[in-house]
């Protein structure tokens, strides 16, 4: 039986005492993230995906995140460069940092800024080079530029509040940068590079409340988006901002405008790109989902950013021909084993992985034939009796071809189907029916099973009844001849006919997850304040409770144990300990994963790996643990057999120099071992025993330095 909880677990491959394991990335499944802010120049671009700073040095082939030394999520808002230093605005933490390496370390640089916490906060939104000047700008932040000298950030006294909504470069040393209190907005123009300012004398739109959020210059055509609503809300001025004039076919509630060259603008919106030659008239190029940043790159594309569609590159002249960019960020909702092959289902499709690659089978959004209210709202695959059954809110649909193609069951049209599963050789199908949305635990669900003698649908009973089982199905297994149903209430379901019939026996306890472990039914139980770990070899006749001693409570405060999840991986059982509460120690000190092998053993602590955040679900897969980490795609124990990003992520401080490197790169080898340098695909590249070699006709990018059995980032630059 599959868990079908979204719960939190950390999880390690089990090898006796206090283990160890590191995690690699498996580079999949694919599906681009939500993505803001993005900045690019030449093949190198950094952006915003699902919250953290991600880059690429090839154009696009690859992708790496890039916080360096800095906590996760830190939800990154813009970037600039300066010579060979980044800047990055974040909506937290610092808020300010810079980084001299790409990336790989970042240091803060907020001297001389608004209060970077409390109420209200300043959240830069706007980072633009002009000239030798960084200029910032965002919520309560005003506008601010940084001098060569970097020693601190300068204000611009404009005069009317500390709301920056847009700094747009038109021409060298000239700027226009809109600014004020939300109620009140102006723009403001200077011509020496931040020195002086002048307001225009009007506005592209006169209701004080809207802000223009880019400014371009075609000819003597001034250009501005907005962020008003309705339809075509760009204007154009032909007497630099004394009049503005509505242009035509123009986006509405504009985000950002790019100046590509000096007769071409793109401007994005929520809802799609649009380009104009001449700032008079506007084409709409491509439709977005969430469409929010736009960018220039590889002297002839476009590069976009999105909530809803990732992060997609196209043609840089006429717009169009966009590709979604190859970032292994999805969100996994569901993943299991079936003839050798690991299956996943995420927020986007189908996916499938041999243990060196993985593939997409289909795309949820094209299942939208199948007349679906929301063909992305599913939240379980399963398999039953070799077909595979897609569950969501919007229904049940089966797939005979493993998964390629699906159809809809009519029986359950607009149901929210939760769970599908098989006991002996009966389909089960669990409904939610009315959902509570504050404690799922209190809501109440039907069960069916398949007739296959009348080729439909059936309602199982209850104690005798056709009446709705309380809470929603966590777990299901078979045991001793029968099938048992958790459904995180005082309560677990009895059936001896593979589903049909049930029956119900009363607990002292919350039962939410059951597994079978050592000839026992194992039991994540709650009893009010604390969890509790039970088990039974009597079908629940009596319950015994494991010695929890070993684990230290959640919460020096609230004296309990909070468990989220509990599995069996290689011979053990494993518990993980999720208290959210927040102690002096952070969310609960005793948090963690144990395992025991056997029900009356010690407790044993097992220690962390490095994930970038707590997964969702796990299972055993070709001898290794994988993990779907939200927004972070799948995880394994199993070190890919190429070089490849996750490597990267863990390499250590490279003792090879210069690093960043043109063309001479210095290796220290007084040994004279044989190393070897890979690109990010895990192509080699050069190889040899010699304490230097020349890289400079690589093209520009990161590369990965193996030598001794380690690995080292390399950065090549032109």
């Amino acid at each position: 039986m599959k868990s079908n909880s979204f719960t939190l677990i950390l999880f390690l491959l089990a090898l006796g005492g206090q283990m160890q394991a590191q995690f690699f990335a498996t580079g999949g499944p694919i599906a681009g993230g939500n993505s803001d802010a993005i900045y690019a120049f030449g093949d190198t671009a950094f952006v915003d995906i699902n919250s953290n700073p991600w880059r690429s040095f090839d154009g696009g082939q690859t992708w790496d995140i890039c916080n360096g030394n800095l906590p996760l999520n830190l939800n990154p808002d813009a970037f600039v460069k300066r010579g060979s230093t980044i800047y990055m605005g974040t909506n937290s933490g610092d808020r300010v940092y810079k980084s001299t390496d790409y990336g790989d370390n970042w240091e803060v640089m907020y001297e001389g800024l608004p209060k970077l916490v409390g109420f209200p906060s300043a959240v830069p939104k706007h980072l633009t080079l002009s000239g030798d000047r960084v200029f910032i700008g965002g919520t309560n932040f005003g506008l601010q530029y940084l001098d060569t000298n970097e020693e601190s950030w300068v204000r611009v006294n404009l005069g009317t509040g500390d709301l920056v909504f847009s700094i747009s470069v038109i021409g060298e040393d000239s700027l226009m940068v809109n600014q004020g209190t939300g109620f009140n907005n102006f723009t403001y123009f200077s011509a020496d590079n931040g020195d002086t300012w002048t307001q225009l004398a009007a506005e592209p739109v006169t209701v004080r409340t809207i802000a223009s959020t880019g400014f371009g210059q075609i000819g003597n055509i001034l250009v501005a988006i907005t962020d008003a609503g309705g339809a075509n809300q760009a204007y154009y001025s032909q007497d630099f901002g004394q009049s503005w004039i509505l242009s035509n076919g123009g986006p509405a509630v504009s985000e950002q405008l790019i100046q590509v060259r000096e007769d071409l603008i793109f401007a994005i919106n929520f809802e799609g790109i649009y380009r104009t030659t001449d700032g008079i008239n506007w084409t709409f190029v491509e439709g977005t989902s969430g469409g929010n940043g736009l960018a220039y790159w590889k002297g002839s594309e476009v590069i976009y950013s999105s909530f809803g569609t990732g992060l997609k590159s196209g043609d840089g002249e006429v717009g169009g021909n966009f590709q979604e960019q190859q970032i292994a960020v999805s969100t996994m909702k569901d993943l299991f084993v079936q003839d050798n092959l690991l299956y996943a289902l995420s927020e986007r499709g189908i996916h499938t992985y041999n243990g060196q690659g993985w593939q997409t089978l289909s795309i949820i959004a094209d299942l939208a034939k199948l007349d679906l209210i929301n063909p992305g709202n599913f939240f379980d695959l399963d398999i039953v009796d070799g077909n595979f059954y897609l569950c969501g809110n919007d229904g049940y649909y089966k797939s005979t071809d493993g998964g390629l193609t699906f159809s809809n069951i009519d029986y359950f049209d607009g149901e929210r189907v939760v769970m599908a599963d098989q006991q002996g050789t009966q389909e089960l199908v669990f409904v939610a029916d009315g959902v509570n949305p504050f404690d799922p635990s209190f809501s109440v669900s039907r069960v069916y099973y398949y007739d296959a003698e009348n080729d439909t649908y059936q309602q199982a009973t209850l104690d005798g009844d056709l009446v709705n089982f309380a809470g929603l199905p966590r777990s299901l297994i078979k045991y001793g001849g029968k099938s048992y149903l958790s459904v995180d209430r005082q309560v677990v379901y009895e059936s001896s006919d593979n589903g049909r019939t049930w029956i119900s026996i009363t607990l002292t306890n919350r039962a939410d997850l059951l597994v079978i472990f050592d000839g026992k039914i194992f039991i994540d139980a709650y009893s009010n304040p604390s969890g509790r770990i039970l088990y039974t070899e009597d079908g629940f006749a009596t319950l015994q409770e494991v010695d929890l001693s070993g684990i230290p409570r959640g919460n020096e405060f609230l004296d309990w144990w909070y468990f989220e999840e509990i599995f069996v991986a290689d011979g053990k059982l494993f518990v993980y300990q999720n208290d959210p509460v927040f102690s002096l120690n952070g969310p609960g000190n005793g948090n963690g994963l144990y395992s025991i092998d056997g029900a009356t053993a010690s407790w044993a602590f097992v220690e962390e790996s490095e994930l970038p955040a707590p997964p969702s679900f796990f299972l055993d897969y070709q001898d290794g643990l994988y993990a779907g980490v939200p927004n972070w795609s799948v995880w394994s124990n199993k070190e890919p057999l190429s070089t490849s990003v996750s490597n990267l992520e863990r390499s250590a401080t490279p003792p090879v120099f210069p690093n960043p490197t043109k063309d001479l790169l210095n290796i220290p080898n007084p040994d004279g071992q044989t190393w070897q340098l890979y690109d990010l695909r895990g192509a080699l590249q050069q190889s040899g025993n010699r304490n230097e070699t020349n890289i400079s006709e690589l093209p520009a990018g990161l590369y990965i330095l193996q030598l001794n059995g380690q690995n080292w980032k390399i950065l090549k630059v032109n």
